[in-house]
């Protein structure tokens, strides 16, 4: 700062000093132009009075101008200038003009000096607090710097601190599944103790009741008493009376023989299991309905494949998948024959409906080989997957999937086994469409005709029924409270769904409203309200499961036609079955939502009914997904395997 007052007082000095010399010089060309002048000029005179004779002037010479003549009261007379004061003032103006321009000249030159003295003295005042604030930033930086080492060293240890609270977290969890089977074992092991004293307690009081009647003296005085006078040395034999004087107690009446108190968890989840598989029966009734006779054996050798080879594989692989342990561990794990046991093969016999499900929509349209090939990818890979992101729960070994976590519930299915069945077949039946017409045209290669067997499509209708009350009650496990209440549920939903359809059809004035195309309408609506009250079979009244089912068996037919039309042309069955399994399973799925609060007909609950329309979402996506994926290798494989067949050896 020092140097920057000194180099500004400097410069304003120089500038003084450059004015003063200005100025002195030009007070000094004029000095020596006035003198020049002066030492040029000749002495004046005075005029004469007027009354006085002016003298002579003198004779001027050639080169001077004439004197004018004065008049009385006038000034003097001006200076006249010599010639050769005329020739030094003409040798001296170029002279003086080159002063004055030089002086003009250094006048702008120290003004530019001016200006570029503030300048600097700016410039430098400007570097002096930029060099401060540089100064003040560079402390600031370092600070800053410090204070990100900090931040950083905070995370990297909260970091390091939260990886260790997951690992806990997991460990805890681990620990907390290993306690829960402990106790859920340790309760089995209780309530078989129980049974045991139960039926120790009525069998002693069966061997009770089979006793001959005590003696005499033993009823009034006690077998040990008796025992005890027998033993006595007959000192007091005398003195004792005798035993006939001696009245007996009446006898008491015989125990009634009570049945031991048995758990019949694991008997209604057998039924339950045993239903279930009638559900294949069911299904392939339903599509022998619209199949001609030549094409019946098929479609049996079909469904028989497509049963063994699901139960095979999600036995084996599918149910790891969904709940973490594998079906053989699962069935003797606990060697109690309980219901944990039975579960895996209740659990087979749901990817059996599914499986079945797809086969029956794709009537007849694929080879042998597409058929198992798509039945071993659902049951391994798309029915467990979806499952366990909303069933994981229902095992020992998993927590909640990820859809169950958020709160998303289906009792029995209308999503997880119907629906996802649905959308994966819809995707096979866009890729791979019927090429006949849906009124059985001769020389069609598929079989379907909606006039083969109308009988086999009511006989379907009371399969199923049977079939859905154990999907339905076998959800239960070893709770079987609400047994009564989802029998009562699924078959009002039902029977409503069907006389829904059935008005329908008689509004529609259709030519067979009385004939076989009647049957396989109304076994569709009956579906359709099965799967519909799968989802809120367990949270619903009895009046609003049957309006669960009357809105199903109005939906359907829409669903149906818009199929038809849109998407899957020419295959009124796939379309029929799509919609009743698909779309009813949508309707059932919000309905746990819309219906599933307490009382009939309650305000819905619109944050449930929100996660239950992602789930119906996520699941459409995901089993459309994985079906068109599945679809579009096996074509890929047919072509493959095509082009070796016919290269030539």
């Amino acid at each position: 700062m020092e140097n920057l007052h000194h180099s500004r007082a400097g410069g304003f000095s120089l500038i003084s000093k450059s004015r003063k010399l200005a100025a002195s010089l030009q007070g000094g060309l004029w000095f020596a132009l006035c003198v020049l002048l002066a030492l040029s000029t000749p002495p004046a005179y005075s005029a004469a009075p007027a009354t006085e004779k002016p003298p002579a002037q003198p004779t001027a010479p050639p080169s001077a101008t004439p004197a004018q003549p004065s008049t009385p009261g006038s000034a003097a007379t001006p200076v006249q200038v010599s010639a050769q004061g005329k020739k030094l003032l003409t040798l001296i103006e170029p002279i003086q003009r080159e002063i004055q321009g030089k002086f003009d000249d250094l006048n702008a030159r120290i003004a530019a000096m001016e200006v570029d003295a503030k300048v600097t003295s700016l410039r430098d005042s400007i570097s002096g607090l930029s060099d401060s604030m540089k100064d003040s930033f560079s402390g600031v930086d370092g600070k800053i710097s410090e204070l990100r080492d900090n931040l950083n060293k905070l995370g990297q240890d909260t970091r390091g601190n939260t990886k260790s609270i997951e690992e806990l977290k997991a460990k805890l969890e681990e620990t907390a599944i290993r306690v829960y089977e402990h106790l859920l074992k340790g309760m089995e092991r209780s309530a078989q103790l129980d049974k045991l004293t139960t039926r120790l307690d009525d069998l002693d009081a069966l061997l009770s009741s089979r006793r001959p009647p005590p003696k005499a003296s033993e009823s009034a005085n006690g077998p040990n008493d008796a025992k005890a006078k027998q033993t006595d040395d007959g000192k007091a034999s005398g003195k004792n009376k005798p035993e006939a004087e001696e009245s007996p107690k009446p006898a008491s009446a015989a125990p009634v023989l009570r049945l031991p108190q048995q758990d019949f968890a694991p008997v209604g989840l057998l039924l339950a299991t045993l239903l279930s598989y009638a559900a294949a029966l069911g299904f392939g009734l339903l599509e022998s309905a619209r199949l001609e006779r030549w094409a019946l054996a098929p479609a049996g050798i079909r469904n028989l494949l497509v049963c063994t080879l699901t139960f095979l594989a999600y036995f084996t692989a599918g149910y790891w998948v969904m709940y973490g342990e594998f079906a053989a561990t699962a069935t003797t794990a606990y060697q109690d024959n309980g219901w944990r046991e039975m579960f895996p093969l209740f659990q087979v016999g749901l990817a059996m409906v599914a499986g079945m499900a797809v086969a029956t929509v794709l009537s007849d349209r694929l080879s042998m080989g597409a058929y198992l090939y798509m039945a071993a990818i659902l049951a391994i890979l798309v029915y467990p997957l979806f499952g366990h992101w909303a069933w994981a729960s229902r095992g020992l070994v998993l927590g909640k999937g990820w859809l169950e976590s958020l709160g998303f519930a289906d009792f029995a299915g209308a999503t997880v086994i119907h629906s996802v069945a649905a959308w994966f077949a819809l995707a096979w039946a866009w890729r791979f469409p019927v090429t006949h017409a849906d009124d059985g045209a001769a020389g069609g290669k598929e079989g379907d005709s909606p006039a083969g067997n109308p009988a086999h499509a009511s006989l379907a209708v009371f399969v199923l029924w049977l079939a859905w009350l154990g999907l339905v009650t076998g959800q239960q496990e070893d709770d079987t409270r609400q047994t009564v209440a989802l029998i009562v549920n699924t078959s009002l939903a039902m029977a409503t769904a069907v006389l829904a359809a059935f008005i329908q059809e008689l509004r529609s004035k259709r030519d067979d409203a009385a004939g076989e195309g009647l049957s396989h309408r109304l076994a569709y609506g009956a579906v359709s309200g099965l799967v519909a009250v799968s989802a809120a079979a367990n949270g619903v009244t009895a009046l609003e499961a049957v309006a669960i089912g009357l809105v199903a068996g109005l939906l359907q037919p829409l669903a149906s036609k818009l199929l038809v039309t849109r998407v899957v042309k020419q295959d009124r069955q796939a379309a029929d079955l799509i919609a009743a399994l698909g779309f009813s399973g949508i309707w059932g799925s919000l309905c746990v939502g819309l219906l599933g609060t307490e009382g009939n007909f309650a305000l819905p609950s619109l944050a449930q009914t929100g996660v239950q329309a992602l789930g119906v979402a996520v699941a459409f996506a995901f089993a459309l997904t994985s079906g068109l994926a599945a679809a579009f290798a096996w074509q890929w494989l047919s072509k493959l395997r095509t082009a070796k067949s016919i290269q030539p050896d």
